[in-house]
């Protein structure tokens, strides 16, 4: 099984943005892969987490393009999943960035 097979939602993380790592998550119907890219832009790690590793979802938003999504869990060790549109992203794609946050959100609770 390859990482797009059976994808519910894509997000890149730091797409569009200059010095902000890029990060990208594969949502599933029972998981997330996170695929997280170090500096040396040679390496990279997988990490897949479950759904029911997830204790505590949180989504804020506001009237504008502000959404919010965080996934905190012993499993992240010590560093929350956040998703945030209008930091993740430039101006351009913001609101489509918060779409995506909304329908993960649906997709998790």
């Amino acid at each position: 099984m390859g990482l797009t097979d059976g994808i519910k939602y894509f997000y890149p993380k730091g797409l569009f943005v200059e010095n902000k790592p890029l990060e990208l998550f594969f949502f599933y119907n029972d998981k997330v892969f996170v695929v997280r890219f170090f500096k040396d832009d040679k390496t990279y790690q997988i990490k897949t987490i479950r759904y029911n590793q997830i204790p505590e979802i949180i989504f804020n938003a506001n009237n504008s393009s502000f959404r919010e999504l965080r996934l905190k869990g012993d499993v992240l060790e010590e560093r929350p999943i956040i998703l945030q549109s209008l930091n993740d992203t430039n101006d351009a794609w913001k609101n489509e960035f918060a779409r995506k946050i909304e329908n993960i959100y649906s997709l998790l609770s």
